[in-house]
């Protein structure tokens, strides 16, 4: 078995994934009692490698849902301003008729 730890960390089989990590949960159970010293490194290693990667997974997942929340509030706050700036404009325009109307009188 300790050859086979050592393959699985360093080989470029169908079983690693492109960057060179084994995949989600590749490792699966193992009894740690059963292994060698060595094969225990091993395997912490690859299962460190393992939880690391699904931790930048996770932060790249809440890194996208942020960026599309503040592009969303962006494109929220744009449309409020150009309404703000619709009301002010009509403001304007009823201040003016206002004026003009009390001239009249």
């Amino acid at each position: 078995t300790q050859s086979t730890w050592a393959a699985a960390g360093r080989s470029s089989s169908s079983a690693s994934s492109a960057n060179g990590c084994a995949p989600h949960g590749a490792l699966g159970k193992v009894k740690v009692a059963n292994l060698t010293e060595e094969e225990r490194i091993v395997y912490r290693r690859l299962k460190n490698r393992e939880a690391s990667q699904l931790s930048r997974d996770r932060k790249r997942q809440r890194l996208e849902i942020l960026e599309t929340e503040v592009a969303d509030q962006k494109a929220i706050v744009a449309q409020v301003e150009h309404e703000r700036d619709q009301a002010l404009y009509e403001l304007s325009m009823l201040r003016n008729e206002l004026c003009t109307l009390r001239s009249r009188l």
